[in-house]
């Protein structure tokens, strides 16, 4: 207790401040990717794993290009950990207030992206030589988005692997370098700060000629959605068969998909869905299952109790399911509204309040 009670004192008489963590910046770094992360310009402790995992992983900008150089400084880190989430003032900044990023001697894909749909790679030391080099992007299409990938998952601060891109255009000169050039700077033309379409800077490489051109790509989020198994005609109403579970892209204009096939049985086409393609909203409609003059058969309920009648009535308004709409009876020429339960079916529950 002395003991706790003294160390409070000598901090108070000092001045100190409790810190959760240290941050120990470097002096210099050679800038090894295409992109840097808090983790390459400083040393973290003090922190719990998850927040060290957390801090590690902040975007930090894009690395310099060939022969250039590119400086750090504390303000600026201080500024990107407020952005992710973390008080600059429950750490404690030691070491160079400036970090010299050196030249890019050799540029590399921080991480093997998954660009064949197929299993997600294990995690590796980052540190380490990329354990599947001989599995990078084979095109520089491929090479391109998976740096586009690279860039916008580090301005959001997520997982690559959750995220996806949809590269819109390449330019001639820059696709003109062939599927050997090596991309070595990518940058966005403006902050990203959620899915949408953004303007990115691209620049490769071939020998000693280098092209830079602008490329414009959708980002998006992997999510598992509803897609047509199969191509489905317009107005057709979908049975379970015709829509799957597919991880796709989601881009920023589909915000109405399905997460589940059951929510579309039963809905009807708008237009023509290509095999594959996401089931939106926009797509589908409640089919009309009961049309004016329709002679419907009337189901009449008793309020919590299984008993139930059964009528014959004119329908005089169309109606889908769940709508209720007014029909005549008959007989005694009795009109009334109805709920909409099924293809030429209405149900009225008595004693039920609405």
């Amino acid at each position: 207790m002395k003991r706790i009670v003294l160390t409070t004192l000598i901090m108070t008489a000092l001045g100190g401040n409790a810190f959760a963590g240290e941050i120990i910046l470097n002096d210099t770094v050679e800038a090894r990717y295409l992109f840097v992360k808090f983790g390459d310009v400083a040393t973290v402790v003090g922190v719990s794993q998850e927040e060290l995992s957390r801090i590690n992983a902040i975007f930090c900008g894009p690395a310099p290009g060939p022969d250039k150089t590119r400086e750090i400084t504390v303000d600026y880190l201080k500024m990107r950990l407020r952005q992710s989430g973390f008080d600059p003032a429950d750490f404690r900044f030691s070491g160079s207030r400036v970090v010299k990023l050196g030249n890019v001697v050799a540029v590399k894909l921080p991480l093997c992206a998954d660009l064949d749909g197929g299993e997600k790679p294990q995690e590796r030391d980052m540190e380490a030589e990329p354990a599947c080099a001989e599995e990078r992007p084979s095109s520089l299409r491929m090479k391109i988005e998976a740096a586009i990938l690279e860039c916008a998952a580090g301005e959001l601060g997520v997982d690559s692997t959750e995220m996806a891109v949809d590269v819109r255009n390449i330019g001639k000169a820059l696709l003109g370098l062939g599927d050997s050039a090596e991309v070595v700077s990518v940058r966005p033309a403006r902050n990203i700060n959620g899915p949408g379409k953004v303007m990115f800077s691209v620049m490769a490489r071939k020998g000693e000629r280098e092209v830079r051109s602008g490329v414009i790509a959708e980002i998006g989020r992997r999510a598992q959605i509803a897609v047509a198994a199969e191509g489905i005609p317009a107005d057709t109403v979908i049975t379970e068969d015709m829509v799957t579970i597919k991880r796709v892209l989601v881009s920023s204009n589909m915000s109405d998909y399905f997460t589940s096939p059951q929510d579309l049985v039963g809905l009807k086409t708008r237009r023509d869905v290509a095999s594959d393609q996401a089931v939106t909203g926009a797509m589908v409609e409640r089919p009309i299952l009961v049309k004016r003059s329709d002679v419907v058969k009337v189901i009449v309920r008793i309020a919590g109790t299984e008993s139930a009648v059964e009528a014959n009535a004119r329908a005089d308004q169309s109606g889908r399911k769940g709508e209720f709409i007014r029909v005549t009876n008959v007989d005694s020429k009795k009109t009334f509204l109805a709920e909409v339960v099924g293809p030429r079916r209405v149900q009225v529950v008595l004693g039920e309040d609405r």
